[in-house]
C-alpha cells in the first residue's frame, strides 16, 4: 500500500508504520527540528493507524500473542496534532528515536501503555489517562518551551493551559488524575520547561514505581498527592528551578522507598542527586526509607512576587528541603556527602528509623563562609552580634522561619537514633521539643553559629545518650528543660563564641542545662573548653556532674558556673585552670564534693549560700587549713553557712580536729564582720583576740582549764606572800591560799573561804578578778564538755 484513504502518497516512514520493509534511515536525528519528507509521519495518518488497530480481530501490529498488542514508531518525526483524547486504546504505544511536532494529546484516553524512548517532543497531555501498562518516557527530551510557542492561540493549549499556573503557561508533561497500573518510567529523560512545571502529575496513582534515575529537569517536578505502590527513586537525577519549588510531593504517598541519592548503573552512575531549589514535602508518608545520601541541595530566596503565588506567613522562603509532617517509616538518610545550602526543616516528621546526618555539611541560607568557617573555632578572634533589621520583632524568632536556621526539628519524634557524626553545620540546629528515643550523637561535629544559639534545643528528649565527645561549636547549645536518659558526654568538646540575649544583648553561656534531667552523667573533661561558661542551674543529675580537666572562661558580668541548685550524686570540679568568672554553687546539693584550688582560684567569688554536700570525695583535700584557705580568697563577704558546712563534714568524716580549726575561723570572721559595722570596733577586735587565743572560742575547752591552772598558780603565789586578815580571829582559822584561790575561782565549789578572810586593797581586787576569770573559764569547760557528750 503507497497510498492513504485519501489518496495521499504515504512517506517511507508511513510504509514502515503499516507494515512495509523500508530499511531504517541512519542519518534522523530526533533534534533536527526540519526533517526529510521521507521522516515524516502525519499526526492523522497514525492517529487512523492506532484507531484501526483495535478495531477488533487480531491488529497487524502485534507482537506479542499473550499480552496488548503494540503498535512500535522508530525514526520518525510526527508531524501535526497526535489528538487520542477520550479514546479505548488497547495497544501498547511505543515511539523509538521518534521526533513530535506538537504535544501528544492522551487526555482522559485508555490505553494499553506508552513507551517512548529517546524521544523528543514538545510536551505531554495525559490529565485523567487510563493505562494498563507502565508509561515510560526514557532517554527522552520534552521542551515545555517549544511545545508553548507551538501552540499558542489553540484550544487544545487553552484546555491544556487552564490546569496550569496562570492559566497562560502549559505544563510539559501533565499526568493530573492519571491512573496507571504499572509503573511511571523516565530514566534518564530530560524535562525542559524552567521557571513553569516540567511534570504536573497532582493525585496520580501508580501500582508500581516512579522511577528517574539520571533524569534532568528544568522547572518544577510536581508529584503532590501522588500514591505509589512501590518505590520513588531519583538517584543520580539533577533538578533545577532557582527560586522556586524544583520538587513538589506535598502529601505525596510512597509505598517503599524515596530514593534521591546516587546513581547504581547508566551513564550517571556513581553521580549524586542534585537540586536547585526547594524540595518540598509535606505531610509525605513514606513507608520505608527516605535517603539523600550524598545529595547536594541549594535554594535561594523563593521568588513570591509578580503573578507567583504568595507564600504564606508560615512558608519558609529559606528552606532547600521542606518536610514538615512527614512520616517515614524506615531511616531519614542526608549522609555520606550530603551537602545543603539553605534550611532543613522536619518540623512535626514522625520517623520510625534513624535520623542520619552523618559527614553531612549544611549551610544555613544567610551564613557565608566569611562568617565561619570549615573549623568553627575562632578564639580570640571576636566578632560582633548579628542585629536584627529596622523595625523586626524580636518574636519573630518564635514563630517565622529565620534564614539563618540551618536545621529545623521542632517536635519531631525519632524512634530511632539522630545520628550526626563528623556533621559540619553553619547556621542554627533547632530541636524544640524534639523527642528522640534513642541517642543523639554529636561526636566529632562542628557547629558553627557565632554569637547565636548554634543548637537551640528547650524540652529536648533523649531517651539514650546525648554524646558529643571532640565537639566543636562556634555559638551557644541551649539545652534548658532537656532530658536525656543516660549521659550527656561533652569529653574534649571545645564551645567559643556564646550567644548573646535577644532583647539586652547580654553574653548567654555556652552550655545551658538549665532545669534540665539526666538519668546518669554530665562529663565535661579531658579537655573541656567553654568560653562563655557552663549553667547548669536547677538540673536533676542521677549521678555525677564531671568537670575534671574543664576551661571555663565567661564575659564580663557572666557566672562561668552557673550551678544554682544543682541536684546529683556526685560533683566534680577539678578544673585545668582558675574560672574567668564567678561560680554559682547556691542551694546545690551533692553527696560528695571532689575539688582543688583552681576552683577557688578565680578573680571573682564563689556563691556558697546553702551549698550541701555530705562527704568529701577521698581525692578532695582533707587538710583543714588548706580548705580554710580557699575559703578566704572566694568569699568576698562573711557568710557562715559554707564554714558550718565543712565543719559538718569534717566531724562526720571523723577529723574532729579539722571541724574545731573551721568554727574557730567562722568566730573569728565573725567578729572581724561585726568590728566593720560598730561603733567600738576596736574594743570587739580586742574581745575576739582574748577569746581566740585563750579558749578558742569556746571550741578548745583543754585552753580552759590550762589558764584555771595557771590562774591558780598565780593567785597562790600572790597570796602566799600577801596573806588575808581573818573576819573572826577568835575561830584561829588556818590560811592556805591555794584552798582560797580554788574557793575563788570554781563557781560551783564552796569551800567556805569567803566567810573566813577578808580582802583588802590589790588582794580584793585580785580576788574579783580570780571570780570573773573562774565563771568564764569554768562556763567554757562545762560548754565543751556537753558538745563531746553530744557527739555520736
Amino acid at each position: 500500500m503507497t497510498r492513504d484513504r485519501g489518496a495521499t502518497p504515504m512517506t517511507a516512514a508511513e510504509r514502515r508504520l503499516v507494515g512495509g520493509a523500508e530499511p531504517l534511515p541512519p542519518d534522523f536525528s530526533v533534534h533536527d527540528s526540519d526533517p526529510l519528507p521521507e521522516h515524516r509521519v502525519r499526526a492523522e495518518f497514525l492517529a487512523r493507524v492506532i484507531v484501526d488497530g483495535g478495531a477488533g480481530g487480531r491488529s497487524p501490529f502485534s507482537r506479542r500473542e499473550a499480552r496488548s498488542p503494540v503498535i512500535r514508531l522508530e525514526r520518525a518525526c510526527v508531524v501535526g496534532r497526535l489528538g487520542l483524547r477520550a479514546l479505548e486504546l488497547p495497544h501498547v504505544l511505543e515511539f523509538v528515536d521518534c521526533r513530535f511536532e506538537h504535544p501528544i494529546d492522551l487526555r482522559q484516553a485508555n490505553i494499553g501503555g506508552l513507551e517512548l524512548s529517546g524521544c523528543w517532543l514538545p510536551g505531554l497531555r495525559a490529565k485523567n489517562l487510563r493505562s494498563e501498562n507502565d508509561v515510560a518516557l526514557e532517554r527522552c527530551t520534552v521542551d515545555g518551551t517549544a511545545g508553548t510557542a507551538g501552540t499558542a492561540g489553540t484550544a487544545d493549549t487553552a484546555d491544556a493551559a487552564g490546569s496550569s499556573r496562570g492559566g497562560r503557561h502549559p505544563d510539559a508533561v501533565d499526568l493530573t488524575d492519571s491512573d496507571i497500573n504499572g509503573s511511571l518510567r523516565l530514566e534518564y529523560s530530560r524535562l525542559h520547561h524552567p521557571g513553569r512545571r516540567a511534570l504536573r502529575a497532582d493525585r496520580m496513582r501508580l501500582r508500581g514505581g516512579l522511577v528517574g534515575t539520571g533524569l534532568r529537569v528544568d522547572g518544577e517536578l510536581r508529584v503532590a498527592g501522588v500514591r505509589l505502590g512501590g518505590y520513588l527513586t531519583l538517584n543520580g537525577a539533577r533538578l533545577s528551578n532557582p527560586g522556586r519549588d524544583v520538587l513538589n510531593g506535598n502529601g505525596i504517598h510512597v509505598g517503599g522507598h524515596l530514593l534521591c541519592s546516587s546513581a547504581t548503573w547508566g551513564p550517571a552512575r556513581g553521580e549524586p542527586f542534585r537540586a536547585d531549589g526547594r524540595i518540598f514535602l509535606p505531610s509525605a508518608d513514606v513507608t520505608s526509607d527516605l535517603s539523600f545520601s550524598g545529595a547536594q541541595l541549594s535554594a535561594g530566596p523563593l521568588i513570591t512576587g509578580g503573578a507567583e503565588r504568595a507564600e504564606s506567613e508560615l512558608s519558609d522562603p529559606h528552606a532547600a528541603l521542606v518536610a514538615d509532617r512527614i512520616h517515614v517509616g524506615g531511616n531519614v538518610e542526608l549522609d555520606e556527602g550530603f551537602r545543603c545550602t539553605g534550611t532543613l526543616r522536619l518540623t512535626s516528621a514522625r520517623i520510625g528509623g534513624t535520623l542520619r546526618l552523618a559527614e553531612a555539611v549544611v549551610r544555613a541560607a544567610d551564613h557565608p563562609d566569611e562568617r565561619c568557617g570549615s573549623s568553627p573555632h575562632h578564639r580570640h578572634h571576636p566578632a560582633e552580634p548579628r542585629p536584627r533589621g529596622p523595625g523586626q520583632p524580636v518574636a519573630e524568632a518564635w514563630v517565622l522561619p529565620d534564614a539563618a536556621e540551618a536545621v529545623r526539628l521542632d517536635s519531631t519524634q525519632v524512634h530511632g537514633d539522630v545520628d550526626a557524626t563528623d556533621l559540619e553545620l553553619h547556621g542554627q540546629l533547632r530541636m524544640l521539643n524534639t523527642v528522640v528515643q534513642g541517642s543523639l550523637l554529636l561526636t566529632k561535629a562542628r557547629l558553627c553559629h557565632p554569637w547565636e544559639d548554634v543548637l537551640w534545643a528547650p524540652r529536648l528528649a533523649v531517651g539514650g545518650e546525648l554524646d558529643g565527645r571532640d565537639l566543636r561549636v562556634c555559638g551557644t547549645l541551649l539545652l534548658a528543660g532537656a532530658r536525656v536518659g543516660v549521659s550527656l558526654n561533652l569529653r574534649a568538646a571545645v564551645l567559643d563564641c556564646p550567644g548573646r540575649h535577644e532583647h539586652s544583648g547580654w553574653p548567654k553561656h555556652s552550655l545551658d542545662l538549665r532545669a534540665g534531667q539526666l538519668g546518669r552523667d554530665v562529663v565535661c573533661s579531658s579537655g573541656f573548653v567553654a568560653a562563655g561558661g557552663v549553667r547548669l542551674a536547677n538540673a536533676q543529675v542521677g549521678r555525677d556532674v564531671r568537670l575534671h580537666g574543664a576551661t571555663l572562661g565567661a564575659a564580663a558580668g557572666v557566672a562561668a558556673l552557673h550551678c544554682y541548685g544543682l541536684r546529683c550524686q556526685e560533683l566534680s570540679l577539678t578544673l585545668a585552670a582558675p574560672p574567668a568568672g564567678r561560680v554559682i554553687l547556691s542551694y546545690a546539693v551533692c553527696a560528695s564534693l571532689r575539688d582543688d584550688g583552681a576552683l577557688w582560684g578565680g578573680a571573682e567569688p564563689v556563691e556558697l549560700e546553702d551549698f550541701a554536700y555530705d562527704t568529701l570525695h577521698p581525692r578532695a583535700e582533707q587538710d583543714a587549713r588548706v580548705r580554710l584557705g580557699w575559703l578566704r580568697s572566694a568569699l568576698d563577704v562573711y557568710s557562715p553557712g559554707p564554714y558550718d558546712q565543712l565543719a559538718r563534714t569534717f566531724r562526720a568524716g571523723g577529723n574532729e580536729d579539722g571541724a574545731t580549726d573551721v568554727l574557730i575561723e567562722k568566730q573569728r570572721l565573725r567578729y572581724a564582720a561585726l568590728a566593720r559595722r560598730s561603733r567600738l570596733g576596736a574594743v570587739v577586735r580586742l574581745a575576739s583576740w582574748l577569746q581566740r587565743w585563750m579558749v578558742g572560742y569556746g571550741y578548745r575547752p583543754a585552753r580552759a582549764l590550762a589558764w584555771l591552772v595557771v590562774c591558780a598558780v598565780l593567785g597562790t603565789a600572790w597570796f602566799a606572800f600577801h596573806p588575808l586578815t581573818p573576819i573572826n580571829e577568835q575561830d584561829h582559822p588556818v590560811w592556805d591560799p591555794f584552798l582560797y584561790v580554788v574557793d575563788q575561782l570554781i563557781p560551783i565549789v564552796n569551800l567556805g573561804n569567803d566567810a573566813m578572810w577578808r580582802a583588802e586593797g590589790i588582794s580584793k581586787w585580785i580576788t574579783t578578778g580570780l571570780i570573773a576569770v573562774g565563771w568564764v573559764l569554768a562556763t567554757t569547760v562545762a560548754a565543751g564538755l556537753t558538745r563531746l557528750l553530744k557527739r555520736s
